[in-house]
């Protein structure tokens, strides 16, 4: 795939004849840059993101388009084109497999963060609204717990955690501070935040601020 995508972007820089096509590429690499400005941190940690799609698939479509203009026997057009169809079927099923594994009882993710989907309801019930900001001291993904939580916050990531990290996330309106017990000897400044508790779930610890 990545070979296909190569060649559908070497086509569209040495091609005099789509301007048009080169235009739209532009306006997709803009909105790609923006969204990179606005959410950096996580690009620190990810080689390609979603927001890349549309011009990855352009490339591809520009690649498979030159090829097939190319080539004037039918036999080879029909071949190339159950070529490529066999390449994507590939990568359906290979991408299946890694999202049943990453979401099924045994998968990489599922067991350290599924807690936290039992846990809003409990957040819920305790008054603590989707607008609260919460900081999840254990959690040094860029977001996987706040998604999971449906909870506005921070985590530990990109920067760490510190004293000062916490008092300044205090004058930008956190108020609940979510924590494994494992934090409280990793992460010895956490203690005099963790006076309120709310809810204890599994090993997951809540304070009120």
């Amino acid at each position: 795939m990545w070979t296909i995508f190569g060649l559908g972007f070497l086509f569209l820089i040495v091609n005099k004849k789509v301007i048009l096509y080169k235009l739209g590429l532009i306006i997709l690499l803009l909105g790609s840059t923006a969204y990179f400005y606005l959410f950096s941190s996580n690009f620190i940690t990810m080689i390609i993101m979603p927001e890349l799609l549309p011009l990855l698939i352009a490339f591809f479509i520009a690649g498979i388009w030159w090829l097939l203009a190319q080539l004037r026997i039918p036999v080879l057009k029909n071949t190339l084109i159950i070529g490529i169809s066999v390449l994507l079927i590939l990568n359906v099923i290979s991408t299946r497999k890694n999202m049943i594994r990453r979401y099924t009882e045994d998968g990489q993710w599922n067991a350290y963060y599924d807690i936290y989907l039992d846990l809003t309801p409990k957040l819920r019930a305790v008054g603590v609204e989707f607008t609260d900001k919460v900081l999840v001291s254990s959690d040094g993904s860029p977001n996987i717990s706040l998604y999971l939580l449906d909870q506005l916050g921070w985590t530990r990531f990109p920067y760490g955690l510190d004293a000062e990290m916490v008092e300044d996330y205090k004058k930008q309106g956190l108020k609940y501070i979510i924590t494994r017990e494992e934090d409280l000897v990793n992460r010895p400044f956490l203690e005099p935040y963790l006076s309120d508790e709310i809810i204890r779930y599994g090993n997951i610890r809540v304070y009120r601020l």
